[in-house]
């Protein structure tokens, strides 16, 4: 239906009630085929809830690496920061989740981005691996390591 609807001509840079943009929900649920034609209907891949979150940053919240590099190779940027500075990355290690902080680093996502405390993604999975045991936390904390500049 939705398919029909954008093919048809729907705005496909509407939002819901909640300013929730159409194409981040989709990137939320990894909804690739979708996003592909929203983005082919001209569909902005980098517009921004009233909260200041964008399409990578819901697809960083709910682990969808793979949308995060659909998004990005139609333009998206890695590195927009909601209002709490928390950038797609900074959740991603929030959340512990290993193949989507390793696919925004290796697309090019700026590791010292500091969320409005101060603390960069590095800084949040390190300090969650202890809680976790040998777990995601310690893998991202790993990979953010070696990207920090000295």
């Amino acid at each position: 239906m939705v398919k029909t609807l954008v093919n048809a001509g729907a705005n496909v840079n509407a939002r819901a009630k909640n300013s929730l943009p159409a194409i981040a929900m989709l990137a939320s649920n990894g909804m690739n085929e979708l996003i592909s034609l929203f983005i082919e209907k001209g569909a902005d891949v980098n517009l921004q809830s009233s909260g200041g979150r964008t399409a990578v940053y819901f697809a960083a919240s709910y682990n969808q690496a793979v949308t995060i590099k659909l998004l990005f190779e139609n333009g998206a940027s890695l590195d927009v920061c909601d209002q709490e500075s928390h950038s797609a990355l900074i959740v991603a290690a929030q959340h512990g989740y290993l193949e989507t902080a390793s696919m925004l680093v290796e697309l090019g996502a700026n590791t010292e981005l500091q969320n409005k405390h101060g603390k960069t993604a590095h800084d949040i999975a390190s300090s969650k691996a202890p809680l976790h045991g040998d777990s995601s936390f310690k893998g991202i904390a790993r990979l953010l390591k070696g990207t920090r500049q000295q």
